[in-house]
């Protein structure tokens, strides 16, 4: 089917379209399904959650990256939804979600972003951030490691290779 140049085109046939895997590192057969079959722009990847993950996310992103090449479609990486606070037994630390991002820009991906959601097993789920922003302002509802956490953005960016 030929396209229309991108002058020409509708403003939706412009958009990124992705959907994302939950919770485990992508396969051969997940990369080609969403690439080839589905037609996916790029990878959106939910990465185990787990205390092991921050320090595999470098090389788990270039696994990535290698599977769209050997699929023969290149595109680009985003961690939509790393672990995040509040969601299972493990609590990561600032360090945890810095040294993911880290590892996210050192293996090449395109996107990563600070995940954050409701309390699980507390009264309401409370807070909500993120999901519930009519009580609050989603940095109103950060907890003390989600705040160390925006804090060190800039320079773990500015210092990743």
């Amino acid at each position: 089917m030929a396209r229309l140049p991108p002058d020409r085109q509708p403003a939706h046939a412009r958009l990124l379209v992705t959907a994302s895997f939950g919770g485990h590192d992508l396969t051969e057969s997940d990369v080609h399904d969403s690439l080839v079959r589905a037609g996916h722009d790029f990878l959106s990847v939910h990465r185990p959650r787990d205390a092991k993950s921050p320090s595999q996310t470098k090389a788990q992103t270039r696994a990535c990256l290698a599977l769209a090449k050997a699929v023969q479609r290149i595109a680009p990486v985003h961690h939509q939804e790393p672990f995040r606070r509040g969601y299972d037994v493990w609590e990561p630390t600032a360090a945890d979600f810095l040294t993911d991002l880290g590892g996210a820009i050192e293996g090449g991906a395109a996107g990563w972003c600070l995940h954050n959601g409701s309390e699980r097993g507390s009264p309401d789920n409370q807070p909500r951030r993120s999901f519930d922003l009519r009580v609050e302002r989603l940095f109103d509802q950060l907890d003390p490691e989600e705040r160390k956490v925006v804090a060190g953005v800039k320079a773990t960016v500015r210092d990743s290779p």
